[in-house]
């Protein structure tokens, strides 16, 4: 059951990073759904392991945190340029007014996903920082996410 764990989530960040390196290419929204898709992809898989549903596996947790860091901060605000602002998107218009502060939260999940990513080893040491992780996508999406 954890090799297929493994496999599963190996699989899922590889193809989530094919997906932002070639699909869209010219297209921030459909970029940055793209990331966020594979963020909730992500948290919902290694959210089984932090609930008992699946074995943990920290080489499983490690990468998708490492795929996240990368994948927020600077490269996630390099997403949501003003020209975006008007597209048909679930982000609000609140992001580009407040843009100090959406960039905050963006760097809020860099540092998170980077603490996980830092104490992966065991379910006890990644638990908080699991939970940051969440929190940080919770809090950016009240504000700035239309549903």
């Amino acid at each position: 059951m954890k090799f297929i764990a493994t496999v599963f989530c190996a699989l899922l960040l590889i193809c989530g990073a094919a997906v932002v390196a070639h699909g869209a290419e010219n297209d921030p929204v459909k970029q940055r759904q793209d990331v966020m898709e594979d963020y909730e992809d992500y948290l919902k898989a290694i959210g089984k392991m932090f609930r008992g549903q699946t074995e943990y596996d920290a080489s499983v947790v490690k990468a998708g945190a490492e795929q996240m860091q990368d994948h927020s901060g600077s490269y996630l605000l390099s997403l949501f340029p003003t020209a975006s602002a008007d597209k048909d998107s679930h982000a609000k218009s609140l992001i580009w007014e407040q843009w100090d502060e959406f960039s905050d939260q963006a760097n809020d999940l860099q540092k998170a996903a980077a603490g996980l990513a830092a104490n992966a080893d065991t379910l006890e040491s990644a638990k908080a920082y699991y939970r940051e992780v969440a929190s940080s996508c919770k809090t950016c999406h009240r504000p700035y996410k239309s549903r």
